[in-house]
């Protein structure tokens, strides 16, 4: 199946609408519903992470998914620089700010990296399901 491409929008932000169609994506290429679950979370929070800690738009934020051979790649690219963060390793604390969602996208996903070069920054994410 062809991959899943979407510039993201206040709209369909607001209304879930990125949600229900990411999640229709992924349940047609017979991903299973936890690993469906990890990666709308993952999505949800990076997304959520650029809007406020940057000064990027919704409508500036492009979001591709694709399944093969038991993997979901997901591509968020965004037109910010933001490369002053770490990967948390451990756990956050309980009452802890900060931390919490990129520490869930590390060790949920199986692969992740960032990368800011010319046009922006691009999250690349990917998940291995059974």
């Amino acid at each position: 199946m062809k991959p899943f491409e979407i510039k993201l929008s206040e709209a369909l932000w607001k209304n879930n609408g990125v949600v229900r169609v990411l999640e229709q994506y992924l349940e047609a290429n017979g991903v299973p519903s936890l690993p469906r679950f990890k990666v709308v979370t993952c999505m949800v929070e990076a997304v959520s992470n650029v809007v406020c800690h940057t000064d990027v738009r919704l409508n500036e934020i492009s979001l591709s998914v694709w399944c093969e051979q038991g993997r979901v790649y997901m591509e968020l690219s965004d037109p910010s620089r933001c490369a002053d963060f770490a990967w948390p390793i451990q756990q956050p604390k309980v009452l802890d700010q900060r931390g919490r969602g990129l520490w869930i996208i590390h060790n949920w996903m199986n692969a992740v990296s960032h990368v800011v070069c010319e046009k922006g920054s691009r999250l690349r994410m990917e998940l291995i399901f059974p």
